[in-house]
């Protein structure tokens, strides 16, 4: 016998715009327990609550679409690989992508992403 489950698909939200990029990074700077590498109970519980937090913040903002937090944190987790490559790219055999970072990319670099 087979389990077949159905699954919904996700619907499609808008994609990030730069000032909603700021705001989370300007939030995620103000909880740095959410960048912490601790992974024992009391710091996942912390890191959920201030999770919780930054979505409740960045959702009580009247010019930006509402987010869940899977989404929040998957879209800090794309930024923080944009600086990796961005680092990776800054080596001197290596030729910049771009001759500037942008002002998103240089306030995640600012909030710690230390890669």
């Amino acid at each position: 016998m087979e389990y077949q489950e159905t699954k919904t698909p996700r619907k499609r939200v808008a994609n990030f715009t730069a000032h909603e990029k700021a705001l989370l990074a300007k939030l995620i700077k103000s909880q740095p327990i959410v960048e912490s590498k601790a992974t024992d109970g009391k710091s996942v519980v912390k890191k959920n609550a201030a999770w919780a937090l930054i979505t409740k913040e960045f959702n009580s903002n009247s010019n930006v679409h509402k987010r869940e937090t899977i989404t929040l944190k998957r879209a800090w987790d794309n930024m923080k690989a944009v600086i990796r490559k961005s680092y990776a790219t800054e080596r001197p055999n290596v030729p910049p992508l771009s001759p500037q970072p942008g002002p998103i990319l240089s306030m995640a670099k600012e909030v710690g992403c230390s890669y």
